[in-house]
């Protein structure tokens, strides 16, 4: 059976055809978003092939796939016509920051006038990048001296951008027109993994046990909901994603023993679905798809896409398909490499990604 690949950057170009970075090693892939057959590509020139988690986001603006470096060293700008690769050096930062791991630089980007916006994960700063040149230009007078670890969850409003942080119960808003960043601090101890747009309020999920907040960024008013299903258990790290449909907040647990929905109009939490987590020691939200959410059910060891739409789980893997060779004669240039958590021989590798 083929190796499975995980992404977490993975950019569409077009309705059939996305580009990926793996999370697992150095490798970009052509993905055909129907058949889940994946085209190695090439590597990314700067980076070790045993680096994992390279990119955390994918954005795709006018011919060229914008690569956001998490544990990469540079912003990867792919070529989608001539395949060529621009390289651009993340600044090490000026500003020393205990929060600052090398390893979560950058979560979410967003491009606006020409400009792609890097927003940090913990690197000290957002990076504003001028698309026609590459130049880099650091904003950093908006970081709080407690620091921060945003999240996924970006939400836009007009000229804003918000992001929660985790670490501690803030959401970073930063004007795209005036880039000015302000910090909303909120008072839970539970601190925040993921956020979603309802009706004029932010919806934010806990990264530890505690309550979903609601928060209205205009007005400041706040909401706890804690009245969770009978049963329910948070385990330490709750949920991995939330998001809204048809009026309902719908909460992906990562180790909590449910997967819950809020029902707005009703005021109401309740269990939604069971199933998908019988031998499932936690769930690991992988990234965005047109018909949902790849993710990965961790001691089922199965992938596949919670399809938003219907709400239903549909087991589906990424496989290395076309040009395997290619990759193989790109690893053959190393000796041994490290891969999830194994010390490994070239050819154990092709095993393991192949067999």
């Amino acid at each position: 059976m083929k190796k499975e690949l995980e992404f977490e950057a993975l950019a569409m170009i077009d309705e059939d055809t996305a580009y990926a970075s793996s999370r697992q090693y150095n490798a970009l892939f052509k993905v055909d978003i129907h058949t889940f057959d994946c085209e190695y590509i090439t590597c990314f020139d700067d980076e070790p092939f045993e680096k994992t988690s390279i990119h955390s986001k994918a954005i795709f603006f006018e011919e060229k796939v914008y690569f956001i470096p998490s544990s990469g060293d540079s912003l990867h700008i792919f070529d989608v016509t001539n395949k060529g690769i621009q390289t651009v050096s993340i600044p090490r930062p000026k500003i020393k920051q205990s929060s600052y791991k090398k390893r979560f630089k950058f979560v979410e980007a967003i491009i606006w006038n020409d400009c792609l916006y890097m927003i940090p994960s913990s690197y000290p700063g957002i990076i504003r990048v001028t698309l026609d040149t590459n130049d880099l230009f650091v904003i950093d007078d908006w970081l709080p001296t407690e620091g921060f670890y945003f999240r996924k969850g970006l939400c836009i409003r007009e000229n804003r951008c918000f992001v929660p942080s985790a670490n501690n119960d803030c959401v970073l808003e930063f004007n795209l027109e005036r880039e000015k960043g302000k910090i909303h601090h909120h008072k839970y101890n539970c601190g925040f993994w993921g956020m979603c747009d309802y009706k004029g309020s932010f919806w934010l999920s806990p990264r530890n046990d505690g309550p979903v907040i609601s928060w209205d960024p205009d007005t400041g008013e706040t909401e706890k909901y804690e009245n969770y299903p009978e049963g329910f258990v948070m385990n330490g790290k709750p949920f991995t994603k939330i998001y809204e449909k048809n009026g309902m907040i719908y909460i992906l647990p990562e180790k909590a023993n449910q997967f819950i929905i809020y029902r707005v109009e009703d005021k109401r939490f309740e269990t939604y679905s069971q199933s998908l987590l019988d031998g499932v020691s936690s769930i690991t939200f992988l990234t965005e798809i047109p018909s949902g959410y790849y993710i990965k059910l961790c001691g089922r060891e199965i992938y596949g896409v919670l399809n938003t739409e219907e709400n239903k789980f549909h087991e589906k893997a990424f496989l290395l398909g076309k040009n395997q060779e290619g990759i193989y004669d790109y690893i053959k240039k190393g000796g041994r490499i490290f891969y999830e958590g194994k010390l490994l021989c070239v050819e154990d590798f092709i095993k393991e990604i192949v067999l």
